[in-house]
């Protein structure tokens, strides 16, 4: 796996973009820490952990599809996350959707 977007072997049968993605929600509990946290200041570690675990599950399903197709590399790999928990102007329990994609190399 790498982020390069090039890929130097020339003597690859198959070239397919592959991805992953997940949507991951905080509860009512971790909103509410966070909210006392971001009054006095500082990291807000429980976001941090739903972060990291949305990204880590859009990259184990992207390595599930590029496994399917029998892949053995992967290339120019991205991973993005977006906010979705705005519903009507109004804020609600946090959510992000992490969607990773890259070009899955067969050789």
């Amino acid at each position: 796996m790498t982020n390069n977007k090039f890929y130097s072997n020339v003597g690859a049968k198959q070239a397919v973009l592959v991805v992953g993605n997940t949507v991951v929600a905080s509860d009512y509990f971790k909103n509410f820490l966070a909210g006392l946290i971001s009054l006095f200041g500082g990291r807000i570690s429980v976001y941090e952990t739903l972060l990291d675990r949305g990204r880590r599950e859009a990259l184990v399903r992207l390595y599930a599809e590029a496994d399917k197709l029998g892949a053995h590399k992967i290339i120019n790999l991205r991973v993005d996350t977006v906010n979705v928990n705005s519903v009507h102007g109004k804020a609600g329990i946090p959510m992000i959707e992490c969607f990773a994609y890259g070009t899955a190399i067969s050789e």
